[in-house]
C-alpha cells in the first residue's frame, strides 16, 4: 500500500519524465544498511567512515546547501551521471525508488519541501550515502 506521500512523489516523477524504480522491500535495505554503516539515536553518523563530511543548515538553506553539496563535492568524487541512486525515507514514504545521479539535484528540493521526514540517498555501490535530516543536517559518508 501507498502512503499520500508516495502516490504524490510517484506523480512529480512522472510529472518530471524522470525514470525510477521502486519497490517496497524497505525492511531488508533498511538492514542492510544498518549492518554497513554506523547509526546513533536512528540518525546516521560518521562514525567509522573511510570519508565523510558534515554541514548544519537552516531552513531557508537547506535546499540551497543540498544541492550545492550535491554538485561540488559528488562531481569532484567523479560520480557517474547514470549512476543509480536509491532514496530511502525514514517514515512517510513506504517505498524505495531508485533513479540516475543526475536527476538528483532535480529531486531534492521536491523531497526537502514536500516530504517531511530524514532522507537517505544510497548510491549504487552501496559504499557511499547522503542523509539529508528534518533538523536541516546534511551527511556524506563513505565507507
Amino acid at each position: 500500500m501507498e502512503s499520500y506521500y508516495d502516490k504524490e512523489l510517484v506523480a512529480y516523477l512522472n510529472q518530471n519524465r524522470i525514470d525510477y524504480k521502486s519497490t517496497n522491500d524497505f525492511n531488508s535495505m533498511l538492514e542492510h544498511l544498518m549492518d554497513k554503516f554506523s547509526f546513533k539515536y536512528g540518525k546516521l553518523t560518521l562514525e567509522g567512515a573511510d570519508n565523510g563530511k558534515y554541514i548544519k543548515s537552516d531552513d531557508s538553506r537547506i535546499v540551497k546547501d543540498t544541492v550545492d553539496f550535491v554538485n561540488k563535492f559528488f562531481h569532484e568524487q567523479m560520480c557517474n551521471s547514470k549512476e543509480k541512486v536509491i532514496y530511502i525515507g525514514d517514515d512517510l514514504t513506504e517505498s524505495i525508488y531508485e533513479f540516475c545521479f543526475s536527476d538528483l539535484t532535480t529531486l531534492i528540493p521536491y523531497f526537502i519541501n514536500n516530504i517531511p521526514q530524514h532522507h537517505y540517498l544510497v548510491f549504487d555501490d552501496m559504499r557511499k550515502i547522503l542523509f539529508i535530516s528534518f533538523e536541516n543536517e546534511i551527511l556524506y559518508v563513505e565507507k
